[in-house]
């Protein structure tokens, strides 16, 4: 934590090389594949993250891209709503008789700011129409605008189960609240966020093309990402021989991404 302030000095004085190429600012379009929190953290309760196999459509936002000297590198400043995906069920090794019921999929938003440097790979002298591949790295601050956990759940209908040290597990029961068809016992899912604002990193490849011009008309991007702090925690709550009890999920925001940055303007290049 103490680097990112330092970083972050680092890379704003680095504007202050002026290139050849014009600035651009970028659309930027996306698909994420969530990773899992499987720490051992999250593996200790009855209940734990399951991955969700489907992408998820994620990155909508902007990017400034700022050419440097030497006139491989890059500044990169931008801002994206992200869509985080997860599923939370029932951990089977905690079980001597499985509970039966679906897991809880859904997801939480973020609206991530980053500041980076881009490096393009190969020969420093290339023509200017040639393709190009590249690796990046930013530091992002992420706003997490879900509450505290107190307001509304998420939750599916569950069976009873017994653990593996005998205790009696049951579901929350709930009322249904005027419908009867919806009363049961339910995994009760609360999602809040640990942090309001909390530190990431990203990095990964792009594939910039090029026009005859010498122009980036159309930028490809892998990405990998991971928070630096709990983004998000999950609290399910349940009973054990009818007494109340909860487990805590921690979430980093830990995905893939796949990326695309299409240049919307191009600012006049400085003499």
């Amino acid at each position: 934590m103490k680097l990112l302030p330092i970083t972050f000095i680092l890379l704003l004085h680095s504007t202050q090389s002026i290139a050849q190429s014009a600035p651009q600012l970028r659309l930027r379009l996306g698909i994420l594949k969530a990773l899992p929190a499987t720490t051992k953290y999250n593996e200790q309760g009855l209940y734990k993250f399951f991955n969700k196999q489907s992408p998820y459509p994620s990155g909508i936002g902007f990017e400034y891209y700022k050419p440097l000297k030497p006139v491989t590198s890059a500044l990169i400043i931008g801002a994206n709503l992200s869509f985080q995906p997860y599923v939370v069920g029932i951990n089977p090794n905690k079980f001597s008789v499985v509970p039966s019921g679906p897991g809880i999929a859904t997801d939480y938003g973020t609206i991530r700011m980053y500041i980076g440097l881009e490096e393009r790979l190969g020969k420093i002298n290339i023509p200017i129409h040639k393709n190009y591949f590249s690796i990046f790295l930013n530091i992002g601050l992420s706003y997490n605008s879900s509450g505290s956990g107190e307001g509304s759940w998420r939750g599916t209908t569950i069976d009873d189960g017994i653990t593996i040290d005998g205790k009696l597990f049951t579901g929350e029961y709930y009322d249904g609240r005027g419908n009867p068809a919806f009363a049961g016992y339910y995994s009760q899912l609360r999602a809040h966020a640990a942090h309001t604002f909390s530190p990431d990193l990203s990095g990964g490849f792009r594939w910039n093309i090029r026009n005859k011009k010498g122009k980036n008309v159309f930028v490809t991007e892998l990405q990998y990402s991971i928070g630096i702090t709990t983004k998000y925690y999950m609290d399910i709550a349940y009973r054990l021989n009818g007494q109340s009890t909860l487990d805590r999920l921690k979430d980093k925001g830990m995905n893939f991404q796949l990326n695309t940055l299409i240049p919307l303007f191009s600012f006049k290049k400085k003499k």
